[in-house]
This record gives structure tokens, C-alpha cells and sequence, in this order.
């Protein structure tokens, strides 16, 4: 009897870490545990299913991770039977993947062509560069040779 205590009220109380269990938490888990079937309809869609998507991400939140699959498993098994019912319904998770991805891939696409525009601004600048400092060094020397040949005939001169 170490690890109980009994309150005034004389309810027997759990030390420990399982009094920080929520109560909601502690229903939720013995609601998954005992059967995934009740988790959600199976003869409403995901309009009428928010309190099972509510219990996932209450379970997802609380790292909760295998009630988080089952109830997300259970889920999609419930809402799949109401979509392939009839030929001409689609699933829509192929839907909402193709919709994240294609402008994902037209983003890459963009973000490619942007990099070899760049890329090939950025050689002409520095070739631009290059021209231009090596002008500058053969002005110099242009000039330096000048200088030379001015100083030398101005000293031929004095001498």
C-alpha cells in the first residue's frame, strides 16, 4: 500500500504517474482497445464522422501512436466502402496526393530553370570581370611602359 492513498473522501488514489492519465484519454483507449469497428460508421461518410477524425488527432496529439493507426485505419476502411460502391466514384486520396504533388514538382521545376538562369547570368558576370581586370592590368603596363621610356630619355637628355 506504498503507492496508494486514500483521500478524505476515502477514495483510493494511485500515486505515480498514472494520476497524470486524463480520463478522457484513459475512455479513449479502452474505446480503441475494445473494438476498432465502433471507432467509425460505416454507414455515414466523414461529414458525420468528425468525433472518430477528433479521436485520431487527440491521439496523434497525445502520442498515442497505435490507437492513432488503428483509428485512422478504421477510418479509411469505414469511408472506403461508401466510395467504391459505384463505378464512377474516385478515391480521393490519389486526388489529394496529386494535388499536393503537382505543384510540389512545378515548384522543383521552376526553382531548376530559375538555378541554370542564374547560373549562367552569374559566368557571364564574372568572364565580364575577368575581361575588364585584365584591361585594366595592360593599361597599366601600357602606361608604366610609357612612364619607362619618358624617364629614360629625359635622364639620356640631362647626362
Amino acid at each position: 500500500m506504498l503507492l496508494k492513498q486514500v483521500t478524505q473522501s476515502s477514495k483510493i488514489v494511485k500515486r505515480g504517474r498514472g494520476r497524470l492519465r486524463l480520463a478522457l484519454n484513459v475512455a479513449f483507449s479502452r474505446g480503441a482497445v475494445s473494438s476498432a469497428s465502433g471507432l467509425a460508421s460505416k454507414s455515414r461518410g466523414f461529414k458525420s464522422n468528425l468525433d472518430s477524425f477528433a479521436g485520431f488527432a487527440f491521439a496523434l496529439k497525445t502520442f498515442n501512436l497505435n490507437i492513432a493507426f488503428i483509428k485512422l485505419n478504421s477510418l479509411i476502411i469505414a469511408n472506403r466502402d461508401l466510395m467504391i460502391r459505384s463505378a464512377s466514384s474516385m478515391l480521393p486520396f490519389p486526388l489529394a496526393l496529386a494535388a499536393f504533388v503537382a505543384p510540389v514538382a512545378f515548384a522543383a521545376l521552376v526553382a531548376f530553370v530559375a538555378l541554370i538562369i542564374v547560373a549562367l547570368f552569374t559566368l557571364i558576370v564574372a568572364l565580364a570581370a575577368l575581361a575588364a581586370a585584365l584591361a585594366v592590368a595592360m593599361t597599366f603596363a601600357e602606361r608604366r611602359a610609357k612612364v619607362k621610356r619618358l624617364l629614360k630619355a629625359l635622364i639620356d637628355l640631362l647626362l
